[in-house]
């Protein structure tokens, strides 16, 4: 196992820009797309409004054939949906990074942010921390600080925990299966096949999602498990 935080965020770094080769939007891009949504949207729901009044009103017979059809209201409610529809755009990284070295290297990795505390003290500045512990300065702010933080962003939108003991997290891996036809994962305690299909309860097996056996699935979980 690799134990060098650096060569082991690079090589995850490396999976994800292959996996995942498109870039992701800049600042202005991102402005730019919701500017233009906005827009389209008034339209629409103008559209939407003007379908809803006409909506049984019987067609013009003296229309040119070949004319554009009419949108019906469902038509333009679903286009709505559609632009409201969040991107999806992005990954969820599941027991990585594991410390927050690890974090820090693939944040700068990705953004090239690197927090004012990793970054070595310039002479001046070690200087005058010395000078403080001696003597008590005058100001340990800059004149035109306001007291503001300018936000920075980030790789990582959340970071969030499972707490789950590892008794459970075995029950519920040890407990899946799978139908061959249609990929469907049931579980046999949380989510069982319907007993009354005969022919998908043949077709099950046993599923281990991405470990070979379910002796390499106990032997990750119990090393991974914190």
């Amino acid at each position: 196992m690799v134990q060098d935080d650096g060569l082991l965020v690079s090589l995850f770094t490396q999976k994800l820009k292959l996996t995942f080769p498109n870039p992701s939007k800049s600042k202005e891009e991102v402005e730019s797309g919701m500017r233009q949504n906005l827009v389209k949207e008034k339209e629409l729901l103008e559209q939407l409004e003007e379908a809803r009044q006409n909506e049984g009103v019987d067609a013009d017979p003296k229309a040119k054939k070949g004319a554009k059809a009419v949108k019906t209201p469902a038509d333009i409610q679903s286009e709505i949906e559609a632009l409201l529809r969040p991107e999806v755009n992005g990954w969820v990284l599941i027991d990585f990074p594991r410390n927050i070295n690890q974090a820090k290297l693939m944040e700068n990795a990705f953004t090239g942010y690197t927090s004012v505390t990793d970054v070595p003290k310039p002479f001046e500045k070690a200087n005058f921390e010395v000078w403080t512990k001696l003597v008590d300065p005058e100001c340990n702010t800059k004149p035109d600080y306001t007291g503001e933080i300018e936000s920075q962003n980030s790789l990582f939108d959340a970071v969030f925990m499972l707490s789950i003991s590892k008794a459970e997290c075995f029950r519920r891996a040890q407990g899946r299966q799978i139908d061959s036809q249609t990929g469907t994962i049931y579980h046999k305690e949380d989510n069982p096949a319907p007993e009354n299909d005969p022919k998908l309860v043949e077709r099950l097996s046993t599923y281990f999602g991405a470990y070979q056996s379910e002796e390499d699935m106990i032997n990750k979980m119990d090393q991974n498990h914190m």
